[in-house]
């Protein structure tokens, strides 16, 4: 996954070494390159799902390069046989808190759809994949500081919809409850440290429970993690890549955790609502978004601290965790909050 108030810088481009490699076919002597401070290990894996894809027969790759941001994976760009791939090596213990299955089919379904860029290859075990590489721009936070902030607002917006109303027989529910009292369970087994004040944020998950009971929401196919990264723009077309937690959800998630992972000014949450709903929202619509931001910082900020468990550097984890877990106190603290909260209890 990728994920995030903010993201990891973009990784300086290093001198590439040079490699031999020896041609299987023809036998004669080829040179690689590859970007010195990639790691062996994932040097290995790349030759090797490239051996799996049977498009690449009689190619050999040419070239590896590390693409830059992702929290949870590592993603490279490779050459074979000329043209340019996107390859991601999932991160490690990820298989406890992704479904890779369901992500195979709902990529699948999404690159039909021309939403998600061609996927070429998915190990449904190990969530490596690789699928085309779009030469495009990759949004991020600042870009919705720019004048083409209200262009890629319209197309965000209206890619969303199309996701939601697309009808595509999507695998795996996400419902974010349930994925926060699974992430509390691993925190639990694990003793995992978490923030000081989570006792509170939980109870008062449990009040937005009670009030969501009474208000079913809508479920139809979703991304649920369309921060800025995510999202890639060639000409006039959008792209939304990494499906990890996409699955059948609640639409209205996609639209909270986009203002709320932009930081969109309240003009721009506008613009994105009317955009998404070709009207402004109702009350009881504007507070399921509300809600739905609470619930996204509460999953994330506790998704933190289980990443420093696998091996991630905790100087970022957990600072990145902290300003989710007080933003979320923030807002369960505000009147705003509490007004919408009592609209759904009438």
């Amino acid at each position: 996954m990728t994920q995030g108030l903010c993201r990891l810088p973009r990784s300086r481009v290093s001198p590439f070494a040079t490699g031999i490699y020896q041609g299987e076919k023809n036998q004669i002597m080829e040179t690689v390159s590859i970007e010195k401070d990639i790691k062996q290990e994932h040097v290995g894996q790349a030759f090797l799902m490239v051996s799996k894809v049977d498009r690449y027969n009689g190619y050999h790759l040419k070239h590896i390069e590390k693409l830059p941001g992702g929290l949870t994976n590592e993603n490279f760009k490779v050459t074979v046989g000329g043209s340019d791939y996107a390859l991601r090596v999932a991160g490690k213990g990820t298989a406890a808190m992704i479904n890779r299955p369901a992500e195979a089919n709902n990529a699948g379904l999404m690159a039909e759809a021309g939403i998600n860029p061609e996927l070429f290859y998915y190990d449904s075990e190990t969530g490596d994949k690789i699928d085309a590489y779009i030469d495009g721009k990759t949004l991020h936070i600042p870009d919705f500081q720019t004048d083409e902030a209200p262009k890629y607002i319209k197309l965000i917006a209206k890619t969303l919809r199309e996701v939601h109303n697309s009808g595509k027989d999507f695998k795996g529910e996400f419902d974010f409850i349930e994925e926060i009292y699974r992430y509390v369970q691993l925190v639990e087994k694990n003793s995992i440290k978490v923030y000081e004040g989570h006792d509170k944020v939980m109870a008062k998950l449990s009040d937005i429970q009670a009030i969501l009971d009474k208000n079913p929401r809508r479920q139809t196919p979703t991304h649920n993690d369309p921060l800025p990264e995510n999202w890639i723009v060639k000409d006039d077309r959008i792209y939304l890549i990494d499906w990890e937690y996409g699955g059948i959800g609640d639409p209205i998630m996609d639209v909270a955790a986009f203002s709320l992972e932009v930081g969109l000014t309240e003009e721009q949450e506008q613009l994105l609502i009317s955009e998404y709903f070709g009207r402004e929202a109702t009350p009881e619509e504007f507070a399921m978004i509300l809600i739905d931001k609470f619930i996204c910082d509460a999953l994330w900020y506790l998704w933190a601290p289980i990443q420093m468990f696998n091996g991630k550097p905790a100087d970022f984890y957990w600072g990145y965790g902290e300003d989710r877990f007080n933003r979320a106190v923030e807002l369960m603290n505000s009147e705003q909050f509490n007004h919408y909260l009592n609209i759904l209890r009438k």
